[in-house]
């Protein structure tokens, strides 16, 4: 599982490739839904079994607390930061 992470990023790579040439050509909805499902089915084991075999079992708990604290904050203040540079620049 060291490495099935790192096998998904040409899934991902393909999946906003075809975001990106959806406009041009429709029919790359379907290819996209196969590359997001890829990458998602290769990446999530991996995270997982890393988080668990990096973290000690009696601080697992307060591990993944401050992993989802991390994202839901960088989720929250991100928006933010964008909307006050589009507010400070245009």
């Amino acid at each position: 599982f060291r490495w099935v992470a790192l096998l998904s990023m040409p899934f991902r790579f393909g999946y906003y490739v075809s975001l990106i040439l959806l406009p041009h050509l429709p029919f790359l909805i379907f290819p996209a839904l196969i590359f997001l499902v890829g990458a998602a089915t290769l990446y999530w084991p991996g995270f997982h079994f890393f988080v668990a075999h990096a973290s000690k079992h009696e601080t697992r708990a307060t591990s993944v607390s401050l992993m989802n604290i991390a994202g839901g904050s960088a989720s929250a203040i991100g928006p933010a930061i964008g909307g006050l540079i589009l507010v400070a620049f245009g």
